[in-house]
């Protein structure tokens, strides 16, 4: 996430030049748009649902439930 923040921020020209050059609405849609799309791509490859965390969650909410009661 850091990595992507920061090249988030170098690209930060770039994407006011498009701006200057095409308008708001325009670079919505044809560059913002695909770029979102890429990284939702990317996040739903890489973020996966990790079984082992969600069993540590349910023995947490267990336990935590056994210590109010």
């Amino acid at each position: 996430m850091a990595f992507f923040t920061g090249a988030a921020q170098v690209c930060a020209v770039f994407a006011s030049m498009s701006v200057a050059a095409i308008g708001w609405f325009a670079n919505a849609q044809f560059v913002l748009a695909p770029l979102c799309l890429v990284a939702a791509v990317a996040i739903a490859i890489v973020v996966k649902d990790d079984k082992k965390v969600v069993e540590i969650r349910k023995q947490e909410e267990e336990a935590d439930r056994a210590a109010v009661a």
